[in-house]
Parts: C-alpha cells; structure tokens; sequence
C-alpha cells in the first residue's frame, strides 16, 4: 500500500467512526425528543383539564350571580322593614323619654 491508500483508509476509518458518533447522537436525540413529545402531550392533557374547569367555574359562577340577584331582591325589602321597626323603635324611646 502507498501513502495515499493508507490516508484514505485512515479517512475511511475516521468517517465511520465520525458515522457512529452521529448515529449515538442521533439516538439520543431521538430519545430526548420522545420524551419531550411525551411530556408535551401531558401538558396538554393538563391544559385542556385546566380550560374545561374554568369554563365550568364560569358557569357556576354566572349561577351563582343570579342566584345572588335574586337573594338581593328577597332580602331588600326584608332589610327595609327591619330600617322601618328601627326608626320606629327609635321615634318611641324619645316618645317614652318626653314623657318622663
């Protein structure tokens, strides 16, 4: 063998060492991308539970307005009798005060 028959030999056994780096390499990647792909797929699992229970918050929610609306409505006139037996309540001590 000459000199330039073991150059491109050595080249030769450089490039297929070169082409087992990157195939490990490649590999790894793969792996990493795998689990990555994985991981994603979770999140996004999570996302959607995340979406779908804030829209069952708003729902409930909007319920609980009108439900609070309509408290507010049965409670108002309650509370304006109670303001109403106060100050009549109020106009009798000073009657009963007057008097004494």
């Amino acid at each position: 063998m000459n000199v330039v028959e073991q150059k491109i030999d050595q080249l030769s056994q450089q490039f297929q060492v070169l082409g087992q780096k990157f195939d490990q390499k490649f590999e790894q990647l793969d792996q990493k991308f795998e689990k990555l792909d994985g991981r994603v797929g979770n999140l996004e699992q999570t996302v959607d539970k995340i979406v779908m229970t804030t829209l069952d918050l708003q729902v409930d929610m909007k319920d609980v307005k009108s439900r609070m609306h309509i408290l507010e409505d049965q409670i108002g006139p309650l509370y304006n009798r109670i303001d109403q037996f106060l100050v009549i309540l109020n106009n009798h001590d000073a009657e009963i005060a007057a008097v004494r």
